[in-house]
């Protein structure tokens, strides 16, 4: 397979470009789900094809190859195609795309608890940060999931499993892969670090701190502290109540 790839003859008498008219999957769809063992980066770095294109066109099943790797939880060639420094520099993929549900690849990543990939996604969120990209680029970080209505970091607080605690670690410990990439817009990209919750009839607002207080996570409010970008707000009242309740020494 990867010799055909390779092959200056296919190059030029095979069409790449075209899809399977019974499921509209074109050749990244069919690489990335029935190929796994072929790395990518036989896709990623072709410059004849229109790779913008190959990667976010989607099948009869409205999902890019993207999305369909994310679906079937396929770690393996779902870290290879997030961690490609030819498909973030080049900005080939379509995050904020969303399959028939309505679902973006970091919904399924959370749902799959796939801890490298999500590390890949912080990645590209702060390369993109770093960038000057438009905002709208990291609209698919604070993307409600269609189904709970949760944005992927109220996903994250909301079920602190053991699993779920790790992504937490990561996203406030998140060092960029790339030299001078700042690492507090990637964590900033998830919302501001902000869950919002309705009470006694009207909105508000209970900080990431509130939040790790309320579920005993003390370990990862101490990493929550070490940020500069973390907005202080013990002065509250309730933050007073929590600290005393959650985290006083027994007596």
């Amino acid at each position: 397979m990867e010799e055909f790839f390779q092959n200056k003859h296919s190059k030029k008498q095979v069409d790449l470009s075209s899809s399977l008219a019974s499921t509209g999957e074109n050749l990244a769809h069919l690489l990335f789900l029935y190929a796994p063992y072929v790395h990518p980066k036989f896709i990623l770095k072709r410059k004849d094809l229109n790779l913008k294109e190959v990667l976010s066109s989607k099948d009869k099943l409205g999902s890019s190859p993207l999305l369909r790797v994310a679906q079937i939880d396929s770690k393996v060639v779902l870290h290879r195609i997030l961690a490609s420094k030819v498909a973030r520099d080049s900005k080939l993929l379509d995050l904020n795309a969303k399959d028939a549900s309505g679902r973006n690849v970091l919904h399924h990543v959370l749902k799959n608890q796939d801890t490298q990939a999500f590390r890949d996604l912080l990645d590209h969120a702060s390369s993109s940060s770093s960038s000057n990209s438009l905002a709208a680029d990291l609209s698919w970080c604070s993307a409600p999931d269609p189904k709970s209505g949760r944005t992927p970091l109220q996903t994250l607080l909301s079920e602190a499993s053991a699993g779920r605690a790790g992504l937490i670690r990561d996203l406030l410990t998140h060092s960029p892969s790339e030299v001078g990439a700042a690492a507090s817009t990637a964590a900033a990209a998830f919302g501001e670090l902000s869950s919002k919750e309705e009470g006694e009839g009207e909105e508000r607002k209970k900080s990431l701190l509130h939040i790790l207080v309320e579920g005993g996570q003390q370990d990862l409010f101490d990493l929550a502290l070490q940020r500069r970008d973390m907005v202080l707000d013990a002065n509250t009242k309730l933050f007073s109540q929590l600290i005393k309740k959650y985290f006083s020494p027994a007596r």
